[in-house]
């Protein structure tokens, strides 16, 4: 008798156990690259934390279709606590805290941070001191939708300011000089200038705060090797940031 009951009490235990794994998907390997535009090198485990003195890349791949890439401004830095897929579920990236500012681009992962996450496969997110904003894609506050270009802070959930109007150069202007201007945003605390070498600004080659509404730097290591260059420009205003304005110009 009690054989048989020790078989039914294994049998139960091996029954829940089955049960369980149904609904608790293994953690996979995944690959976590660091980029600092001199050095590239692997990181193995997490949690990982990252301060930026010039652009610093992070890219973790669970697949070759399943990328999280994280962009650090100069002057920030962002801590990652962890990076897991199950089986039948998506890829996604656990952010500890960031101070600075952020760029999260995804292909089929998901990003937490706080109470938020994005909850589109495919999005590009803007971390800051402040808050968190969505460029592209969609996420959710403490079960509120985010759409794009929208933002959260402690204040909670607002409309990304418009992005300041263009003075100079105009789109495909072709000059020798740098010198770049755009209207000024009376609520404008500061402005942020960046330039890259391609339209997604995975490649940038300078970027500057500025506190007028122009950007004329006395010295710039910019080579010509591209035909194209593009830039954006974007304000703070001491809350939260304002949407980018783009635009693109050759150097002769």
């Amino acid at each position: 008798m009690k054989i048989l009951k020790w078989k039914f009490l294994a049998s139960f235990i091996i029954f829940l156990l089955s049960m369980m794994g149904c609904f608790i998907a293994p953690k996979l390997p995944f690959d976590l690259q660091v980029y600092d535009g001199v050095e590239e090198w692997n990181v193995k485990r997490l949690p990982l934390s990252i301060s930026s003195k010039d652009f610093t890349f992070i890219s973790i791949f669970a697949e070759p279709d399943q990328v999280c890439r994280l962009k650090v401004y100069p002057g920030s830095s962002i801590s990652i606590i962890e990076a897991k897929r199950g089986y039948n579920n998506p890829f996604w990236v656990k952010v500890g805290g960031v101070l600075g500012i952020v760029e999260f681009t995804s292909v089929n992962c998901i990003v937490e941070f706080g109470f938020f996450s994005t909850t589109t496969t495919q999005a590009v997110v803007r971390f800051t001191s402040a808050g968190v904003e969505i460029l592209e894609g969609g996420g959710s506050y403490k079960g509120k939708t985010l759409t794009k270009l929208t933002g959260v802070n402690e204040k909670g959930i607002y409309t990304l300011p418009s992005a300041p109007s263009v003075v100079f150069p105009r789109d495909s202007d072709e000059f020798s000089t740098f010198y770049f201007s755009w209207l000024s945003v009376e609520s404008a605390k500061k402005y942020f200038v960046e330039i890259a070498l391609d339209e997604n600004f995975q490649n940038p080659v300078l970027f500057a705060e500025v506190s007028e509404n122009r950007f004329l730097p006395s010295r710039v290591s910019i080579k010509p090797i591209s035909g194209v260059y593009f830039w954006r420009v974007w304000y703070y205003d001491g809350e939260k940031m304002s949407d980018y304005r783009r635009g693109k110009f050759k150097i002769r």
